[in-house]
């Protein structure tokens, strides 16, 4: 019987990886730990979407006015037409991450829908950027409208 060569020792210390993966491992956790909650005064602002179209202005006092967005208020969904509108804002947080809550008062060319009328816009951040976002109808549809802090 012909005897299997015995592989070299190696030990993690010598190779390196030990080292960096423990680098990697502590600024992985470092970076959740130096996250910044989002507070309310940092949503304060106009918002616009990126073809300058429509229009969302949050106030300190927790009022919006919202004009010419898209979908908010047609259905079916398929003929979405831009509307406009006003109420509260606040923010929540919905299923843990933040979330943007419209509560509307008042709708310009009301058809029906039911007042007060609340819809949550997801917070996201690209970059150093923040973005309030929301799908017209079905969000595999992919019909997403994205606002933009106006700069």
């Amino acid at each position: 019987m012909q005897e299997l060569p015995v592989p070299k020792k190696m030990t993690i210390f010598k190779s390196g990886h030990f080292a960096l993966g423990l680098i990697l491992l502590a600024c992985m956790g470092c970076s959740g730990l130096n996250k910044k909650p989002l507070t309310a005064k940092e949503l304060v602002g106009q918002w616009t979407t990126a073809d300058g179209k429509a229009l969302m202005t949050l106030n300190e006092s927790g009022d919006f006015l919202l004009s010419n967005a898209p979908g908010f208020f047609s259905w079916p969904t398929a003929k979405a037409q831009n509307g406009s509108g006003s109420g509260t804002w606040k923010l929540l947080k919905r299923d843990g991450a933040d979330c943007l809550q419209l509560n509307f008062t008042k709708v310009s060319n009301n058809k029906g829908l039911p007042l007060p009328y609340g819809v949550p816009l997801e917070i996201a951040k690209r970059g150093s950027e923040w973005s309030l976002e929301y799908f017209i109808g079905d969000p595999d549809n992919g019909r997403k409208v994205t606002f933009q802090m106006k700069r």
